[in-house]
């Protein structure tokens, strides 16, 4: 901190404090998505567990609810493997982890996606000693590999461990410690002992007990298919957000929703366009894309050109002492028709702005 011209900075970080603040946010912004203020619109709101009694009808066993158009948006829960002796109660999701009150010491994080990548680091740098067990040969697959590599050497300052192309065999749950046993690609066998263990493992179409099939809904455990127009299989049904699988993304939900309700309140149909979705990772640095990165490209075997940019070039990057990182852009073989665009570093999600508009 010499730099900045900051002397002394000596600080504790306190994780109920991160955590209540966290807490305050959310119910700061809870009111903007609440029964109240929809029911203030003019939208009767019902809560129960539904299931569709033919294609026109919903029922929660008491009432009936009919809908000349219905759309399905129940969303995606954690998925937690079939592992021996694992409890799902016992383990930590997406959805559950911001209920802690205390910092885990030791954390295992199972899976290597941008969830289980994201809170791993975070837990590191609230001082938790954190190992990523991951079946795949990377953390991030979908991203590029030269890019990558930003954020697994960020990873290892951490002092993450990344233990990879493993298979887990068994998770014992104690009293005051978990044991998570695996076996590495050799098939040699090890076990981590924690004090708690995140599943990262993906999200499932929340789909069960729906009775899609008395509407004529097709489904499969990805979710509810759909076409170009947000239609099911059953045309005046729709779906929308991580029901109907695609990109898990709330951003991507929000765009689909505005579009359900213009094909289905109002003359005429407009398709939806998702070749052109942006999302970021939020590690440090940042890691974010639009379009088709280099090797998606490679793999479709489309011409392309590849044009690439270092943050060192960037005068706010380097004001800001944060020029490590990369812009790549991907436009098609001799031409300024831009494909994609993928970025790691400091503020990589604002950056992309400029290519997505």
């Amino acid at each position: 901190h010499q730099k900045y011209g900051i002397q002394k900075c000596d600080y504790e970080v306190s994780f109920s404090n991160i955590m209540d603040r966290m807490r305050a946010i959310q119910a700061k912004i809870e009111p903007h998505d609440s029964p109240e203020r929809f029911q203030g619109l003019g939208v009767d709101v019902k809560f129960g567990k539904y299931s569709f009694k033919n294609p026109h009808e919903l029922t929660d066993g008491k009432e009936v609810l009919v809908g000349k158009k219905i759309v399905i948006s129940t969303g995606s829960s954690p998925v937690i493997p079939p592992i021996p002796g694992c409890k799902p109660e016992k383990c930590l999701t997406s959805d559950n982890i911001w209920n802690l009150r205390t910092l885990p010491k030791r954390f295992v994080v199972i899976g290597g996606g941008p969830i289980g990548s994201e809170l791993a680091q975070c837990f590191a740098r609230f001082g938790a000693k954190v190992t990523i067990l991951d079946m795949g040969k990377t953390i991030l697959p979908r991203e590029d590999e030269d890019l990558r590599n930003y954020v697994i050497e960020s990873f290892k300052k951490d002092e993450i461990t990344m233990i990879h192309e493993m298979k887990l065999t068994h998770v014992l749950h104690g009293e005051t410690e978990h044991v998570v046993s695996y076996t590495d690609k050799e098939g040699a066998s090890h076990q981590i002992a924690c004090d708690a263990i995140l599943v990262a493992a993906g999200r499932r179409a929340n789909i069960d007990g729906l009775e899609l099939q008395k509407a004529g809904v097709e489904a499969t455990p990805r979710g509810i298919g759909v076409n170009a127009y947000l239609q099911t299989s059953a045309s005046h049904i729709y779906a929308c957000g991580d029901v109907a699988g695609s990109y898990q993304f709330t951003h991507f939900a929000d765009a689909q929703a505005r579009l359900i309700l213009r094909n289905a309140l109002f003359p005429g149909k407009s398709k939806f366009e998702d070749r052109v979705v942006p999302w970021c990772t939020y590690t440090d640095p940042e890691l974010s894309r639009v379009g088709l990165s280099e090797t998606e490209a490679k793999v479709k075997n489309i011409s392309h050109d590849v044009t690439c940019y270092d943050l060192k070039d960037l005068d706010r990057a380097v004001c800001d002492s944060q020029d490590s990182g990369k812009v790549k852009v991907v436009t098609q073989k001799g031409k300024d028709k831009i494909l994609g665009a993928a970025i790691v570093g400091a503020h990589a999600g604002d950056i992309l702005q400029e290519f997505v508009f």
